[in-house]
């Protein structure tokens, strides 16, 4: 399938896409979108609050909770550049999940991913801005209704009695400007969004071992951002993939602010809080 969309292949010879593009105007686009909220300052802590909030035993890490190998074994984008429809899949996924609805329902990416791909037979990326948009707007149905490789809009309308069903709840997105209202919001349960740019040896090969490696490569690349954890006395996000087990410690990592720096100004990083289930 040709694309014009830069990718690798990944420690496994599976390829790999990165699908993120930038909106024409990231500015103008984030700020007259008008269901995207501020951070609030009452969420916001400091990085001793939240090492110290992290010593509490009844705190269970996401990263725990979400182990079940299914969820990542599913929740993979294949060689399609739709890494932001995964990655905003995954808001329905956890916060509906907490809510207390136990059903193994996984969002799928790829539906969300239709949704912005305008073009019906070309592989062409899409903007995480658009992602969030859509997640709110349209929703997403389960992984099991539409698989990695359904992403093509014409493939997907039958999807969208299902997808309106999970959706973003209203205003309980926001977009965070620096580093710690992200964390803040992560260790108070939200889930985030972010992009980092990739390469094909430390990026692609990358094991879990220690934080994800700060790279400078060919693409820019959805992650989703699910707690924050303590290493060697810093805090870092932890981050979940979308590449399958075999990617960091079974496809989870934790990150640094440095993985964000390039990209933050251009591609925004955003934490939801809550959702919407017409079924629940």
């Amino acid at each position: 399938m040709s694309s014009g969309i830069e990718g690798l292949y990944d420690s496994q010879g599976v390829e790999r896409r990165f699908g993120t593009k930038a909106p024409e105007d990231f500015g103008v686009k984030v700020q007259s979108y008008p269901r995207l909220q501020d951070a609030k300052p009452d969420w916001m802590l400091s990085q001793a609050d939240i090492i110290k909030g992290l010593q509490n035993l009844d705190r269970i890490p996401r990263r725990k909770i979400f182990a079940d190998s299914s969820w990542m074994t599913k929740s993979n984008q294949l060689s399609i550049g739709s890494c932001d429809g995964w990655t905003v899949a995954d808001i329905l996924t956890i916060l509906r999940y907490e809510r207390g609805i136990r059903d193994g329902w996984i969002g799928s990416g790829s539906y969300a991913y239709s949704r912005m791909n305008g073009n019906p037979s070309v592989d062409h990326g899409s903007a995480l801005i658009d992602a969030i948009e859509v997640i709110q707007n349209d929703g997403t149905c389960s992984v099991d209704t539409c698989g990695p490789n359904v992403w093509r809009r014409s493939q997907t309308t039958g999807f969208d009695a299902e997808a309106a069903k999970h959706k973003a709840a209203p205003d309980a997105t926001f977009w965070v400007k620096s580093w710690i209202e992200y964390l803040s919001a992560l260790y108070l349960r939200a889930v985030g969004n972010h992009v980092v740019q990739c390469d094909r040896t430390r990026f692609a090969n990358y094991k879990g071992v220690g934080p994800v490696p700060v790279t400078h490569g060919i693409g820019n690349h959805s992650m989703t951002g699910i707690d924050v954890e303590v290493y060697k006395g810093s805090l870092f996000a932890t981050i979940k993939n979308h590449w399958g087990l075999g990617w960091g410690d079974h496809g989870f990592g934790i990150m640094g602010e440095d993985s964000i720096s390039e990209t933050l100004s251009v591609h925004g990083m955003f934490v939801t809080f809550s959702t919407y289930e017409a079924d629940a």
